[in-house]
């Protein structure tokens, strides 16, 4: 038998909402689970919309370094393809909040 099961980020199991960085879909095939942790470009803050409130989290870290600390925030938030971490990731995630046509990829 195969079951799927969706957590948030504090590990509740939700039937149905947004999916957010940080939340994550459990597949038991069998009694074993595989499980996936999902990442969303430009939702660092887990709540599966990319708002404002990413743009300070993502402007906070390039300030006073290291604030991000799981892997799937820091995938989430490296939106410009350079592998780092800068004001060039605040800046897209900022205009993206402002012009959802722009691309996080």
């Amino acid at each position: 038998t195969t079951s799927i099961t969706y957590y948030d980020k504090y590990n509740n199991v939700v039937e149905s909402g947004n999916v957010g960085t940080g939340s994550k879909i459990v597949i038991n095939i069998n009694g074993t689970d595989i499980e996936y942790t999902i990442s969303i470009l430009g939702d660092v803050t887990g709540d599966g919309i990319v708002n404002i409130a990413d743009v300070i989290k993502v402007a906070d870290h390039t300030i006073h370094q290291n604030i991000l600390v799981n892997d799937y925030e820091l995938k989430a938030v490296e939106v410009t393809g350079d592998n780092i971490i800068n004001i060039a990731d605040v800046i897209k995630i900022a205009d993206y909040t402002l012009d959802n046509s722009i691309s996080l990829f």
